[in-house]
Order: structure tokens, then C-alpha cells, then sequence
């Protein structure tokens, strides 16, 4: 007894020094960047579902941020930039620089402040120097984790610390559910190098890893950027937020409305068009390979599909730049029992987003027999299938 006692207090005793050392590791960290008056980096992404490595897909920019302390949003201004798309905000405005279709999108955060979870939204702002900046100093000083150090690792050969963060860690009728995040910090800049995002559930394992390089520390380029009018950039469209326009741009399609006509390539055959499924109800679901709540709902459209009558019902997911042999791996894995229709990375055919007026996924929508809207929803609902059954045993009435 008294052997186990022991055992148990030296455990504790580590605990307690690892918690210790990792706030060490930590608030090196933040005052690095508290010190700074402005600090950018590149940042290259990858994310996807655990499995095969080509599975998952890469994304990168550069992250430039002005430290404001006053600001109470996240500290910082910034300018986030990939490929076509120029993400700014300045305190007052997000602004979207959008290169592709020529036009400046604008919110005014002092008009709308509604809108202000829309700062941290970005997929370049999740894992740099900023989102770990304020998790391991949250603005509310509360933190939702433990902190823990585990083993040291080197990367560009360069040794760096590792932090793990826990949110979630449990096993319930012996599923695992388990979301932490792991910073790997340079031992001489106390700056980070690779942040990993883990999340596991019954739904299966989805990872995002950001490799951070190139810091800038208090470099002006950031200044020159904040202080531009990008409102008079020649030859683009200016588009103010209002919540009136953003119901006109998602073209909220009303009930009795006719379903914009489509044809895509089906992953399990040739093509597919909304014309060929008249005098069926279709459920016709928007979603995406790196979106969580859809990797949920295609449980829940799987057991709609051995529910209903697929002479009188059709399901279709439309899954938006992939490619045929890699999105076949992901129908394959996860035992798709629909029809999973597919557009390629820059076919033209998205035409059908627009037409639907999808801005966010999951998004559904109810098709009655003579190709009209009966129904629609964006967002994931964790009793969607409920909701789906109800409207389809409407229309087969």
C-alpha cells in the first residue's frame, strides 16, 4: 500500500513540474509577442481526415499583425493573404480584397458588430502567431485547457518545446472523444515553428498541422497596408455589408420556387442533371471533404438513405473542388450510401454554389417532384435526419 502511494505522489509531483515548466515554455512565448510591434510569418497549412497522406490537402500565405493591446477583439490588426484573397482588419473594418472576381467586400464592425466573430473565422488567422498568442493569454484570462509539456522535438533542425493543450479528453461506452492542440516552440526565438489541431470522435479523426516560418519582427509592411485605401483599388467592385445584402447575395431561395437546373460527374458513374430526377423528391446536400459537421451528417444522410424508397426519393451530396480518384477514397471510406456528385478545382461549373446561394455547409435542400424548393437549411442540426424525413413524407403524401 504504501509502494502505490508513493508511485502515486511522484506522479503528481511530475505533474505538477511538467504544468510548471510548460507555463515557463508558455509565457516566454507571450511576452516575445507582447514585446513586438508588429510580427509576421508565413504559414503552410494542411488538414484532412486521418487515413491515406493524400488525403490531405495544403494551403499557405503570410500572416502580417500590428499589436494593439487596446483592441478587444484579438489584440492585433492584421492583413492575412493566400492566393486571390487578401483578408484586412483594421479595428473598424474586415475587409476582403478578392482578386478573382475583382471585388472589395467591407464590414463595418462599428455598424454591425454582430459580425465580429468574423475576425478569427479566417482559415490563415486559426494556428498563427496571433490564435496562439491569445490561447495561451486569452483576453477573458480563462483559459479552457490543460497545459502540459511533452517530449522535445526539432524541426528545421532547430530544437523546439512542445506543448500539449487538452480540451476534451473521454471515453464514453468506448468511444474516445479527444480535441487538443500541440505547439512546437524554437527554444532559442520562443517563437513557434508547427502547430497540430487533433480531434477525434465517433465520426472519425480530423487533422490540421500549420508549419510557421520566415518571422518578421517589427517590419513596417503592415503599416503601409493598414494605411491604404483599398476601397479605390481601380477596377473593382465595392460591396458594403448590410444584412439586407447578405440575404440577397446567399439568393435565399423561397418555397414553391423552382430548383436552379445543374448537371455534375458523379463520383460513382458518368453525370448527373436535376432535370433526369423529375417525379422524385431530391435531398440535395452541399458539403465538403475538410468540413467536420459534414463528415457528421454523412451518418445521418446514410441512415436516410436505408430508410427511404429510392424509386420515389433521391440523395445527392455535392462536394465542391476535389478531385474524382481522391474524393472516391472518401466516399469509399466512409461508406456513402448516396449519390455523391463533384466539382473540380477551377471547372466552371460551380455556377451551381451560386445559384443556390451556398455560403456555408452543410447546407440541405428539399426538392419536391416537379423540381421545385420545398425546403431549406444551412448548418449542421444533430437531428437533421428527423428534419429531412418530416419534410420528405410532406411531399410523398
Amino acid at each position: 500500500m504504501k509502494r502505490i502511494v508513493t508511485t502515486l505522489s511522484l506522479l503528481l509531483i511530475l505533474q505538477l513540474v511538467q504544468a510548471q515548466d510548460a507555463q515557463t515554455i508558455a509565457q516566454k512565448l507571450v511576452d516575445k509577442v507582447r514585446s513586438c510591434k508588429t510580427i509576421s510569418h508565413s504559414s503552410s497549412q494542411k488538414w484532412g481526415n486521418i487515413g491515406d497522406a493524400n488525403d490531405f490537402t495544403p494551403f499557405s500565405g503570410s500572416c502580417l499583425f500590428k499589436m494593439v493591446p487596446l483592441d478587444s477583439n484579438i489584440r492585433a490588426y492584421y492583413s492575412l493573404k493566400a492566393n486571390d484573397i487578401n483578408d484586412i482588419y483594421n479595428g473598424k473594418t474586415i475587409t476582403r480584397v478578392n482578386a478573382a472576381d475583382s471585388t472589395i467586400n467591407v464590414t463595418d464592425l462599428q455598424k454591425y458588430p454582430g459580425e465580429r466573430s468574423n475576425i478569427t473565422s479566417k482559415m490563415l488567422y486559426t494556428q498563427s502567431i496571433l490564435d496562439i498568442y491569445n490561447m495561451l493569454s486569452p483576453i477573458k484570462g480563462k483559459r479552457d485547457y490543460k497545459m502540459r509539456m511533452i517530449a522535445d522535438t526539432t524541426i528545421n533542425n532547430m530544437p523546439c518545446n512542445r506543448l500539449r493543450l487538452t480540451y476534451t479528453d473521454t471515453l464514453i461506452n468506448k468511444q474516445r472523444t479527444q480535441y487538443y492542440k500541440e505547439i512546437s516552440i524554437n527554444v532559442q526565438t520562443h517563437l513557434p515553428a508547427h502547430v497540430k489541431s487533433f480531434s477525434q470522435s465517433e465520426y472519425g479523426i480530423q487533422i490540421i498541422e500549420s508549419n510557421l516560418s520566415g518571422f518578421k519582427i517589427n517590419d513596417t509592411a503592415i503599416n503601409q497596408i493598414l494605411t491604404t485605401d483599398v476601397n479605390e483599388v481601380p477596377g473593382y467592385r465595392k460591396i458594403e455589408y448590410s444584412p439586407t445584402l447578405k440575404r440577397e447575395n446567399a439568393i435565399d431561395l423561397k418555397k414553391g420556387q423552382k430548383a436552379p437546373e445543374w448537371k455534375l460527374p458523379v463520383v460513382q458513374g458518368d453525370s448527373l442533371s436535376l432535370s433526369q430526377l423529375k417525379g422524385k423528391v431530391v435531398v440535395l446536400e452541399f458539403s465538403g471533404v475538410y468540413c467536420g459537421y459534414c463528415l457528421v451528417a454523412v451518418k445521418e444522410m446514410n441512415k436516410l438513405q436505408d430508410s427511404v424508397d429510392s424509386s420515389k426519393v433521391r440523395l445527392v451530396s455535392v462536394y465542391s473542388d476535389e478531385v474524382k480518384d481522391k474524393l472516391k477514397k472518401y466516399v469509399e471510406r466512409y461508406g456513402m450510401k448516396f449519390t455523391v456528385v463533384y466539382n473540380e478545382k477551377d471547372q466552371k461549373n460551380k455556377k451551381i454554389l451560386r445559384d443556390y446561394g451556398v455560403s456555408g455547409i452543410p447546407h440541405f435542400f428539399v426538392i419536391d417532384q416537379e423540381g421545385n424548393i420545398a425546403w431549406h437549411s444551412v448548418g449542421f442540426q444533430t437531428n437533421i435526419g428527423e428534419v429531412l424525413i418530416r419534410e420528405i413524407k410532406k411531399l410523398l403524401k
